[in-house]
């Protein structure tokens, strides 16, 4: 009997948990099908990175079916070179790219674009699977970037002045130069070139240059130091009379130098700070050289008749032709021509060697004015100068300009014009600067002029008969060429 009542316990038992586990099969099975036939509920899954510079990749699949657009930000920096990936959500399909509605891309399976040269702005970019007409959609921001900032040296020597170059990205961005924190240039388009330092106006010490997008307030920013210049002992020129050789050359403040056709040549550092005057050549013509030529004379006479002026002296220029009297009709003396523009570039180091064995003057003064007709004279050429350094400062003055014509004379006696035909003007030198490391000439006063044609005084005869005489020409005007040499071309 109690085997019996303990089988029906046992049996009842059973039933319930058979019961209990078929009732938790049920609940799974019609949660498998809400999944099934629902979709996962909205907001599981991991968040996404927020979009924009710095945020991480956005790629985007807006339904089933729909192609795959990967673009790296949302907010790209003008220029980037970051690019737009699309590709089909079928592997047997292709997409096309657009961009505000213009096809750039495509049709491929697998598109990329890249963003470089996009204008500034907001753009819609989206992919289209062209079996399916499914398309992807994104909007992106092209902002400027940071603006560009070149310092030429970050170890600025006091009395010397380094370039600052700064623009924006792009181009057109409004910048600013800020020496800390002060705006000392600014530019709404293009670029900023600001000499620093200049006029040693800023004291030794450490600077912030920041270069700033005024619009997008974006920087960029570098620290540069002024430094003091090494105690350097300079000899001190006075008037030439050889080739002055030395290490470290100046002519000093307030100083009067006349160098007369020689030549300076230091080892290390030339500085002028002074006055020098090349002094007029006493040669005429100077086929060689590349100064200015001289002026043609005026028309001349005397108590026997009028007379033609002379031609200027050459230079590898020719000079100015004399005034003629032909007919009872004059005409002025022709100014000189301006130096030749160009000295060869080819092994110029070589050419200046040979020039100095053979007197520099020969390839530098200026040629001789010419005189007027019956004797009015011609002004001189100026001599060249020729200077050679590693590192030549100018900031004085130097005059190699060519001396004026004579003026005419008085009326002549009887009834015949006087000689009065004015003179030719000389022609200005040429100033050659040879460095190897560093040149500045800001500041100075560089004089490679011509002289002026003399007047012809108005001359007549006591008759009171025709003025027959003529001014002379002006002087050809000379040059200042600078070379930066590989070699020194003078061994001081």
């Amino acid at each position: 009997m109690a085997d019996d009542q303990g089988k029906a316990q046992g049996g009842a038992k059973s039933g319930s948990m058979i019961k209990y586990v078929a009732a938790i099969l049920v609940v799974v099975i019609i949660a498998l099908a809400a999944v099934f036939f629902l979709g996962a509920p909205k907001g599981g899954g991991q968040a996404g990175t927020p979009a924009g510079t710095g945020g991480g990749s956005t790629i985007q699949q807006a339904a089933p079916g729909a192609p795959v657009l990967s673009i790296p930000n949302l907010t790209l920096a003008y220029n980037t070179t970051e690019s737009i990936h699309a590709s089909a959500a079928n592997k047997n399909d292709s997409v096309v790219l657009y961009v505000n509605g213009s096809s750039v891309s495509g049709p491929g399976k697998s598109l990329r674009y890249a963003f470089s040269g996009m204008a500034l702005g907001k753009f819609n970019i989206t992919a289209k699977d062209r079996t399916t007409n499914i398309t992807a959609t994104e909007f992106i921001d092209v902002v400027p970037g940071k603006p560009v900032l070149s310092i030429s040296s970050m170890a600025i020597k006091y009395g010397t002045n380094e370039s600052i170059y700064a623009v924006g990205d792009p181009s057109t961005e409004y910048v600013e130069i800020l020496v800390d924190g002060q705006t000392v240039t600014q530019a709404r388009n293009g670029t900023l070139d600001f000499m620093f330092n200049q006029n040693q106006t800023m004291a030794v010490g450490k600077y912030n240059i920041t270069v700033e997008d005024v619009n997008a307030s974006l920087q960029s920013s570098q620290t540069v130091a002024i430094e003091e210049l090494p105690n350097v002992t300079y000899t001190k020129i006075t008037n030439l009379t050889s080739d002055v050789e030395g290490y470290n050359i100046m002519v000093a403040p307030g100083a009067v130098v006349y160098a007369n056709g020689y030549s300076i040549l230091a080892q290390n550092n030339f500085t002028d700070q002074g006055t020098i005057i090349t002094g007029n050549s006493t040669g005429y013509n100077y086929p060689q050289s590349y100064g200015g030529s001289g002026g043609g004379g005026g028309v001349g006479g005397n108590n026997y008749g009028s007379y033609s002026g002379h031609n200027g002296g050459n230079t590898t220029v020719s000079g100015g032709t004399g005034g003629l009297f032909s007919n009872n009709v004059t005409s002025p003396g022709n100014s000189g021509s301006s130096a030749k523009g160009t000295m060869p570039s080819q092994q110029l180091s070589n050419l200046i060697a040979t020039w100095h064995s053979r007197g520099m003057q020969n390839y530098l003064a200026g040629g001789g004015g010419a005189n007027g007709g019956n004797g009015a004279g011609g002004g001189q050429g100026a001599y060249g100068l020729y200077i050679q350094a590693q590192n030549i400062t100018i900031s004085g003055i130097i005059y190699a300009n060519g001396q004026n014509g004579q003026v005419g004379g008085a009326n002549g006696q009887y009834c015949f014009s006087g000689n009065g035909g004015g003179g030719g003007g000389g022609g200005g030198g040429t100033i050659l600067l040879a460095y190897a490391d560093g040149l500045s000439t800001a500041g100075s006063i560089l004089n490679v002029s011509g002289g002026n044609g003399g007047s012809s005084q108005n001359a007549k005869g006591l008759c009171g008969g025709a003025d027959y005489t003529s001014n002379g020409g002006g002087g050809g005007t000379g040059q200042v060429v600078s070379y930066k040499y590989g070699f020194m071309p003078v061994t001081p």
